[in-house]
């Protein structure tokens, strides 16, 4: 597989990366949720873990880490959010 295209997919990973860390920084900040469903929850925290293994496969090593990274803070969300979900005292 030529080199570049794990290149190229890298930056929407990174881009993925920078956007969740934001996502884990704000809620742990507001530590208030509103507005989410849980398909979309458990649809986009089960992704990465796919997409680490299919990186993995096709020899994609920046694309592996930046996927595992991923993975690492949509867990942490996915953690946040069930702390902060609504009706739980605190």
């Amino acid at each position: 597989m030529a080199p570049y295209l794990d290149a190229i997919n890298s930056l929407f990973l990174l881009a993925a990366v920078v956007a969740s860390g934001r996502d884990v920084l704000l809620l742990y900040r507001c530590k208030s949720l509103s507005g989410v469903g849980l398909s979309s929850l458990l649809l986009l925290a089960a992704w990465p873990a796919w997409d680490a293994l299919y990186y993995w496969g096709l020899g994609q090593p920046l694309s592996f880490c930046l996927g595992l990274v991923l993975l690492v803070l949509r867990v942490a969300w996915l953690g946040l959010a069930w702390r902060y979900r609504p009706g739980v005292a605190r």
